[in-house]
């Protein structure tokens, strides 16, 4: 398990070729958080990030609501394998959210997922 002292912060981080606005690094978990201030490229965001960028987890926040509900439209299409590795949380809630919480919903998802 792991605990907020394990992750390490990178902000705009090429990962194989792709920017991710902040990744989040711990052993062998990788999550990508990407801010979108509007829906443009959401899709092809959480797409890259899992897919080119192989990231475990991605995390989409935004600080508008129409723009998170639009969000929240966009990942309700995704197939399986890429919704279930996608978060959308408010930026706020983000914000306030404690990040062991975070993390406990993370690993409960890996242990879900295998």
């Amino acid at each position: 398990m792991f605990s907020i002292k394990d992750f390490s912060p990178q902000i705009d981080r090429d990962w194989n070729g792709k920017f991710v606005d902040v990744a989040l690094t711990a052993e062998d978990l990788l999550i990508a958080v990407e801010i979108q201030m509007n829906v443009t490229h959401t899709r092809d965001n959480i797409e890259k990030d899992i897919q080119i960028s192989e990231m475990d987890y991605v995390i989409i926040t935004a600080k508008d609501k129409k723009v998170l509900e639009d969000i929240e439209e966009i990942v309700s299409t995704l197939p399986d394998e890429l919704k279930s590795k996608t978060y959308v949380y408010s930026l706020s809630k983000l914000l306030k959210e404690d990040p062991r919480d975070l993390i406990d919903t993370i690993q409960r998802k890996v242990g879900e997922n295998g």
